[in-house]
């Protein structure tokens, strides 16, 4: 299993946070994205669309309905830190498999993706011997240059692409707060481990972080995303007006101001 990984599993909160199954996908997307960007794509040491195959096998669960293996942990589990668990369960048992045996062989692949989605589907469904995603057929469907192309994304970009509107880039189809911290953690992860220069924003954002810490929190020590929550109640359901993003905004700006430059994050 790779490296980073296992220190996610045995260390958490240094890279989530929360304990969280979901937290997770959505740091390794910002982790996936930006090392896509910048050209030089991360080597998780598993297959997991061999893997998201296996798990909806082993629940049983038809790709129709539900595709990866986090959506199927969590219909499973009784909650997202349970959830969390039990993936690095089976991912680790998955890990110990002989995967040549189980993956679809390659004319295979190109005939289900020849039929109508809704015949592949059910041809694979009453397949036993291989496990399959439904991302072996599509992916096939899709013209070449078409799999995967990152358009590179400043961080401002991301966090907030339209001043005008409170809200995080549209296309991550981030729901919540916790959410976005999750992805943007995976996102700065990413630019630490390739080394990347920090332009002004960034570089900014590090700086805004730690003001929240200490200029923004009323309590005992907490991660800004944290003081942020708090001073919403918690209240992390969407990007309305009172939500933790649109509070987050607001400070951004108003740190923005204080270092003189008031378009730091626009």
């Amino acid at each position: 299993m790779d490296q980073m990984l296992m220190a996610i599993r045995d260390t958490p909160l240094v890279f989530l946070p929360e304990v969280s199954l979901s937290l997770l996908s959505l740091f390794r997307k910002g982790y996936d994205q930006r090392c896509a960007m910048e050209g030089q794509p991360h080597d998780w040491q598993i297959d997991f669309h061999l893997f998201n195959g296996w798990v909806r096998r082993k629940f049983q669960a038809e790709p129709s309905a539900i595709e990866l293996a986090e959506h199927v942990l969590l219909s499973f589990s009784p909650n997202e830190q349970a959830a969390f668990y039990k993936y690095f369960e089976l991912l680790e048992d998955f890990s110990k498999l002989d995967h040549r045996e189980m993956q679809l062989p390659a004319a295979l692949k190109r005939e289900f993706s020849q039929m109508p989605l809704t015949q592949a589907i059910k041809a694979m469904n009453e397949d036993q011997k291989y496990v399959w995603s439904l991302s072996d057929v599509i992916t096939e469907r899709l013209p070449i240059g078409q799999q995967k192309a990152e358009r590179k994304k400043n961080l401002s970009e991301i966090i907030r692409p339209d001043p005008a509107h409170k809200r995080p880039d549209m296309h991550l189809a981030l729901r919540t707060f916790r959410g976005f911290c999750a992805y943007i953690m995976g996102d700065e992860r990413a630019h630490q481990d390739l080394q990347m220069p920090a332009d002004a924003p960034r570089a900014a954002f590090r700086k805004f972080q730690r003001w929240v810490e200490i200029e923004k929190n009323k309590t005992i020590s907490q991660p800004w995303h944290k003081v942020i929550l708090l001073a919403r109640d918690g209240q992390d359901c969407d990007f309305s007006e009172h939500s933790a993003f649109s509070l987050f905004c607001d400070w951004l700006d108003e740190y923005a101001e204080l270092t003189g430059n008031p378009n730091l994050f626009r």
